[in-house]
């Protein structure tokens, strides 16, 4: 059991809602979360597919277009990049839904507790 300073409310050991963990995903200001849809998703793979086949890699073309962070797959996408700026990072995806992008964000990307 979590002892509670007297200045605490109990409110603050529950778990935030689905509704408060989105909000605090979407504050987070350098991110930017997009769908890459079945047509551009083929191209990256096309273009991946080039480099793989130059690079001589003796993986699997699955195993090593989604360890080298491409967008070979549709899906959402985010990846960390400020307005007018090229990204800082690789795209993490591909999610379902941009909800589960946000909520990926607000898991590995946040210090927030609970």
């Amino acid at each position: 059991m979590k002892y509670l300073a007297p200045e605490q409310h109990w409110t603050e050991l529950r778990e935030h809602t689905l509704t408060e963990k989105l909000a605090i995903a979407r504050a987070v200001e350098n991110v930017e979360v997009f769908y890459v849809d079945a047509d551009k998703a083929r191209r990256h793979r096309m273009e991946a597919r080039e480099v793989w086949k130059k690079s001589g890699s003796n993986r699997p073309f699955d195993e090593w277009c989604d360890d080298r962070g491409g967008m070979c797959r549709a899906g959402w996408y985010y990846w960390f990049c400020y307005p007018g700026c090229m990204p800082d990072s690789e795209p993490y995806g591909p999610f379902k839904s941009e909800t589960a992008a946000y909520l990926d964000i607000y898991k590995n990307h946040t210090d927030v507790e609970p």
